[in-house]
């Protein structure tokens, strides 16, 4: 590693040990207020920095034949999301899944170090050992132990941090806007659901009969998209519409788990296959409406099946959709993409904040 300071194998700067687990465990799992707070992947949400509370405890004699952990001690994740540090905010114990960094050396700034095991100087270190040659990827103490660190004074590392925290709390504050902006949507969508609400087959047209699925092997490359349940899949040279259509999961894993949206317009030349249904509507301002409708409402009711989740063009016509007069759909529709390109503008602000924090890094060292 190159760096203008020392650079430290991570032991020398840090104790490393492994957490541990009572076994069998449930006979250990406790509801007694008295219990000692039981830490496991689970607990943590991948963006946090500090753990905060657990959802379980152990016994006290539990607690004696696992690892415990102090407030302000790092643990790390050394299997499945390898090599993610937290801070310990609270005190408990943690299973073998775990790895405890304690006992900092005196010239260490602990908001640097977090920031550094967090950084592409170290998760690179770490996903490189963690491969090993295994057929899981895991990180072990003598892993981490010689995972390499620069080591700037102390006064340097505090303006690394202090620049960070600039960044950390320019995140935090757009994060706190988008979810502001989400509820205003969630309120605007709240003051039309008491209006009467019309099937979607009674405001749309289907075009269904249209779609052609088209093996993959049997496709001629070309510049027109070829759509499926969640987007384009492939470009192809021919077109089976060319239209302003609102196009809709029929099925996939998605319409559950709703990781992406279900509905997404489209316009112009377009190929669909059989796994998207194809609505088209006499107003944009209706099309737009049902689109965001469709995206930000719960409609597990019309879906089938579990393991393989369906929406079925009979079921797809049944949606019941809140309709006001068109003047007001306008009105919503135009008061949600103002939010929409809000929300556009900070996640694009959001998502450039790993980078700018990498970028002081690699300035000071």
């Amino acid at each position: 590693m190159e760096s203008k300071w020392d650079v430290y194998k991570l032991n020398q700067l840090v104790s490393i040990v492994r957490g541990a687990s009572p076994r069998p465990i449930r006979e250990y799992i406790t509801t007694d207020v008295d219990g000692v707070n039981w830490i496991k992947i689970g607990d943590v949400k991948p963006d946090s920095k500090y753990i905060t509370e657990t959802k379980e405890k152990i016994t006290i004699e539990g607690a004696k034949k696992s690892r415990f952990v102090k407030k302000g001690d790092f643990i790390l994740s050394n299997s499945m999301s390898f090599g993610r540090p937290y801070i310990m905010e609270i005190e408990g114990c943690i299973h073998d899944g775990w790895l405890l960094l304690s006992d900092f050396t005196k010239n260490l700034n602990k908001d640097y170090l977090y920031n550094i095991l967090s950084d592409k100087i170290v998760q690179e270190q770490f996903i490189s050992a963690a491969s090993g040659g295994t057929s899981v990827d895991n990180l072990n103490i003598d892993k981490v132990a010689y995972t390499q660190i620069p080591l700037p004074p102390l006064d340097i590392q505090q303006k690394i941090v202090a620049e960070i925290e600039v960044l950390e709390a320019k995140e935090k504050r757009a994060r706190e806007e988008v979810e502001g902006l989400k509820l205003k949507t969630k309120e605007i969508f709240e003051s039309i659901n008491s209006l009467n609400k019309v099937s979607l087959e009674d405001i749309s047209e289907n075009l269904d009969n249209l779609r052609k699925p088209v093996t993959k092997g049997y496709r001629e490359k070309g510049e027109i998209p070829y759509y499926g349940a969640s987007g384009i899949i492939d470009y192809v040279s021919n077109y089976i519409l060319d239209d302003f259509v609102l196009l809709v999961s029929e099925d996939g894993a998605n319409l559950k788990a709703r990781t992406s949206p279900i509905a997404f317009t489209v316009n112009g030349k377009i190929w669909v296959n059989n796994h998207a249904h194809i609505l088209k509507f006499r107003d944009k301002a209706t099309h737009k409406l049902v689109e965001i409708y469709l995206n930000k409402t719960d409609i597990s009711e019309y879906i089938t099946g579990q393991a393989q989740p369906k929406l079925n063009q009979q079921n797809l016509n049944a949606i019941k959709i809140p309709l006001p007069p068109l003047a007001k759909q306008q009105k919503i529709v135009s008061q949600i993409e103002k939010i929409e390109a809000q929300i556009a503008l900070l996640e694009g602000q959001i998502g450039v904040i790993p980078q700018e924090k990498e970028a002081v890094l690699r300035a000071y060292l």
